[in-house]
């Protein structure tokens, strides 16, 4: 699909996604930002379709108070998205595929667990991670490789993580139990998952750091 908005939108555009990145404002520039597309909607297809989606992120952060935090996430990431669209390094179609799938994936979140709703946030912005979160047993099981665990050992650290490594000593996966119960910091879990992995390579057990950096850089 070719970008037809016209010179002026998209500069506007540019300007109003780069305010969402660098300032804590989000209903200010969502408003400005619906606003410059709805000029432009008479002659542009593109503007139509992305009016409709940031109206869609608009609604979602205004009528469902208990997924802000969720819908900030989206819009920054719109907004972050939007600017590699604007250098020519994603193409709208693209963009705006992508956009809407999420935004459909944060419905279906919807209500559920807060924890599981940040997890799964961070998931799907990693390639190599695969996370799965049991409310009932208040487990989180993190999957970093697609090895089935033949002739591999089950370690339990300092820290009450299980970790699972496969035959050559490359970390398969992690299992953190008890998660809500003990207080974990939900925006700390990635850092805690990597200080794990340190503190598992420091005690000798891991031989090689390679899989884990290749999976968390």
């Amino acid at each position: 699909m070719q970008n037809d908005l016209p010179v002026e939108t998209s500069q506007r555009l540019r300007e109003l996604t780069a305010w969402i990145q660098l300032s804590d404002q989000i209903v200010e520039p969502v408003s400005e930002i619906l606003g410059c597309l709805m000029d432009s909607l008479d002659g542009s297809s593109v503007a139509s379709r992305l009016y409709t989606l940031w109206a869609e992120l608009s609604d979602f952060y205004d009528l469902r108070s208990d997924q802000r935090v969720n819908a900030v996430t989206l819009i920054r990431g719109a907004a972050r998205d939007w600017s590699q669209v604007a250098a020519g390094n994603m193409a709208c179609e693209e963009y705006l595929a992508h956009w809407n799938t999420e935004l459909d994936h944060a419905h279906e979140l919807a209500g559920k667990p807060p924890l599981l709703v940040a997890l799964d946030s961070w998931r799907r912005s990693s390639r190599h991670i695969d996370i799965a979160f049991d409310p009932e047993a208040d487990a989180v099981y993190v999957k970093l490789d697609e090895s089935d665990g033949r002739g591999g050992e089950t370690h339990v650290t300092d820290n009450g993580v299980i970790v699972d490594t496969d035959a050559g000593e490359h970390v398969r996966g992690l299992e953190f139990l008890n998660v809500r119960t003990r207080g974990l910091p939900i925006d700390e879990f990635p850092a805690f998952i990597r200080r794990t992995l340190e503190l598992f390579q420091e005690s000798g057990a891991l031989t090689s750091d390679v899989p884990v950096r290749r999976r968390y850089e």
